[in-house]
């Protein structure tokens, strides 16, 4: 079987303006990914949650952030803090350099993305092995700019 760290990039201040949930809890997109993520069926080996460090983070953010450590539906969760530079692509380093030998694959998600379908682990691994001198799967922005290359759309995607 293979090994699959799943990790998540999330960011433990103010994203959005307005008196909505999701506008006044800063580990709101966190709580319902997590909340989410219980309700799939996938053979995830650790779930990785990685935040920059924030000097601004209430109390009660942080209290969340280090309580997430432990297991969630009996995966291994750890929980990272980095220095607060590259945005998600910093946090997917960060961790990938961490952890570079101890898993065959790594997907990487922001927090306000979920994988909402049974078996995406697996389905993400598969369509990797079959995609010809693949490094990273992820969805592309048709080519554009200068250079005239495409490149990733958004962050989200799984690596090995």
């Amino acid at each position: 079987m293979v090994s699959i760290n799943y990790v998540i990039a999330t960011w433990t201040g103010p994203r959005r303006r307005g008196n909505d949930a999701h506008c006044k809890d800063n580990v709101y997109y966190l709580k319902e990914h997590l909340r989410i993520l219980q309700k799939f069926n996938h053979n995830l080996s650790q779930i990785t949650i990685v935040a920059p460090n924030n000097p601004a983070e209430s109390k009660e953010v942080s209290c969340f952030i280090e309580d997430c450590e432990g297991e969630l539906g009996g995966v291994p969760v750890v929980v990272m803090r980095r220095e607060n530079r590259g945005h998600s692509y910093g946090s997917y380093s960060f961790v990938y350099s961490k952890f570079r030998q101890a898993f065959d694959y790594y997907i990487f998600i922001e927090d306000d993305y979920v994988m909402p379908l049974h078996h995406f682990d697996s389905k993400l691994v598969n369509l990797f092995e079959n995609k010809k001198n693949c490094g990273f799967l992820c969805g592309l922005v048709p080519p554009f700019g200068d250079e005239g290359k495409p490149h990733a759309a958004i962050s989200n995607g799984l690596s090995s």
